[in-house]
Parts: C-alpha cells; sequence; structure tokens
C-alpha cells in the first residue's frame, strides 16, 4: 500500500491546512504511526482533499490504525473518485471492489452519507454552522406549492426529510424518487388515507406538513436513539441545538452511542456535537458506547 503515496512538496503543504494535514499523515504512515495518519487523514478528507479521501479509505480497506470497513472504504473511495485523473480512475476501481462485498443493507447506509457529503462538497459541519440562516437566504423561505405531480429536486428532498422524521426511512434525501421513497410514500399515504400512489403530490406534502411534528431537542434525541441519520439531518437543518440535553444530561450523541448507531453518531461529530459533553451521572458518549461492544463505534469516539 505504501506504494501509492508520493510525498508532496513543502510549497504545497503550506497551501492549505487540509494539505498540511494530508503531508502530516503522509508522514505518519511512513513512520507507521497509522493512528496518527488516521486522525490527519480523516480531517483533511472531511475538508474535501481528495487524496486524503482515497488514503483514508486506504486505512479503512487495510484496518490500519482504525477498524477495518468496507462500507466507509467504499464511501471515500467513492468521493475520491469524483477529483477526476488516473489517481480518481484507481479509486472508482476501488469504490466498486468494496460495493461488490457489501450487504444491501450497508450499501443503503453508506450512499445515505455519500448523498449527504456530495450535496454540499463541504464537512455536515459547515453547513450546520450556518444554521439558522439570515432571512434573505434562499434556505429561509418557505417553498412555493407544489403541482399536481412535482418532481422539482428541492421538493422531493422536503418529502423524504419529512417521511425520514417519520420513520418511514425513505432512502438518502437525494431529491430523486426512487424505490424506497415511492415504497415509503405510499405506505404513508395508506396510513392518512390518501390515494396510495406514490406519487410526489401536493396533497401528500400538504399532509405531511400537519402529521411532521415541530423540530425540537426531543425529536432530535428520538432521531439519534433510533439511529435515523436523514432525520437527524433534517432536523438539525432547522436549527436545533446539537449539544442540547434532556433532563438526565443526555445529548443526542450520548443517545447515538448508548444505542449502538456509529453512522448516526459519526454525522453528529461531524456537525459539531460535543463528544466530551457530560450526563448527571458523570457519563460521556464513549463511556456509554462501551457497554454497547461495537468496535466501529468505540473507535469512532476514540480518534476524536
Amino acid at each position: 500500500m505504501k506504494c501509492i503515496f508520493i510525498a508532496i512538496s513543502l510549497w504545497l503543504l503550506l497551501a492549505s491546512p487540509a494539505l498540511a494535514d494530508y503531508q502530516y499523515g503522509l508522514d505518519a504512515f511512513n513512520k507507521g504511526e497509522y493512528e496518527v495518519a488516521y486522525t490527519r487523514w480523516r480531517k483533511a478528507a472531511m475538508a474535501g482533499d481528495k487524496q486524503a479521501q482515497h488514503h483514508l479509505a486506504g486505512l479503512y480497506q487495510e484496518g490500519l490504525g482504525a477498524p477495518k470497513s468496507p462500507k466507509l472504504a467504499y464511501i471515500w473511495y467513492t468521493l475520491a473518485a469524483q477529483s477526476g485523473g488516473e489517481e480518481a480512475i484507481e479509486a472508482g476501481k476501488a469504490s466498486n471492489d468494496m460495493k461488490r462485498i457489501l450487504t444491501s443493507v450497508d450499501l443503503a447506509e453508506a450512499d445515505l452519507m455519500l448523498q449527504e457529503y456530495i450535496k454540499a462538497q463541504t464537512p455536515l459541519s459547515a453547513r450546520t454552522a450556518q444554521i439558522p440562516t439570515p432571512k434573505k437566504s434562499v434556505l429561509s423561505q418557505p417553498k412555493p406549492p407544489l403541482p399536481g405531480k412535482g418532481t422539482d429536486a428541492d421538493h422531493v428532498r422536503e418529502v423524504q426529510e419529512m417521511l425520514a422524521r417519520l420513520g418511514y426511512r425513505p432512502g438518502a434525501p437525494d431529491g430523486k424518487p426512487g424505490r424506497r421513497t415511492i415504497q415509503a410514500i405510499k405506505v404513508f399515504q395508506k396510513r392518512n388515507g390518501l390515494p396510495s400512489n406514490g406519487e410526489i403530490s401536493a396533497q401528500l406534502h400538504a399532509t405531511l406538513k400537519q402529521v411532521v411534528p415541530p423540530a425540537t431537542a426531543k425529536t432530535l434525541f428520538e432521531a439519534a436513539r433510533t439511529g435515523n441519520p436523514t432525520a437527524v439531518i433534517a432536523i438539525l437543518r432547522q436549527g436545533i441545538d446539537i449539544n442540547s440535553h434532556d433532563a438526565d444530561g443526555l445529548t443526542a450523541l450520548h443517545y447515538a452511542c448508548a444505542n449502538s448507531h456509529p453512522m448516526t453518531a459519526g454525522i453528529l461529530l461531524d456537525a459539531g456535537a460535543d463528544i466530551n459533553a457530560q450526563t448527571q451521572s458523570g457519563d460521556s458518549p464513549l463511556a456509554l458506547a462501551y457497554p454497547t461492544n461495537n468496535h466501529e463505534l468505540i473507535q469512532l469516539l476514540k480518534k476524536q
């Protein structure tokens, strides 16, 4: 694996924090300090550095400095493959290799995370830091009513997020009415006395608006507790404080960790969740993760 890493010059190192983290990670890797390489490359990868994304994927693939995870390797290889050039071709081939060995459930979860990163091309923390948005922002303005059979990507994404908040699991909030989204719509329509046709209509949109509960800290806790990353992201976009806590001092990150949801925990961490937050009894998210024996989750927290 070492043969794929090529040293970069000092002027590139000084060009940006992401490149600096990439170079520090490369130096650490060449010394056999894989955990340090993982920490540096993950930081650079989250900032969009394609080389770091490619090499971070390699660490997950080989289990060097991080738990071996074909799912996470697939995610980072796929992101790295979008850069163009020979290295992107290599990353694309590696992504396909990882995809072939994933279960359908793992692939669905991985694609959900991919859609979120690809959609903004920035770490989730950079987006949630902008919530709430200024009044003139497009995000803060009400959307126009849906036509009879709306397919506008923003409206479809909103429907997907509302369905997710209700627990229907429509898949990635990608603005595309795919098979999982249509199936979720049909189930919702049937349960709410609407024609069960899977169509994204003005009637569906209005009904969802009526039944989806307002975004609160409590709804965020429930989404984290049940491991519903789409709902977590949708709720955070409404401006809910990610570090809100209940009467026992439990934050959304505590709930995700106590119930063994590494993907949801990762999204919360990327969005700025406090890893050192303590409950009334003095428990950190890591302390609540240990009893789950979820190695991926525990390692994720320990690397922060």
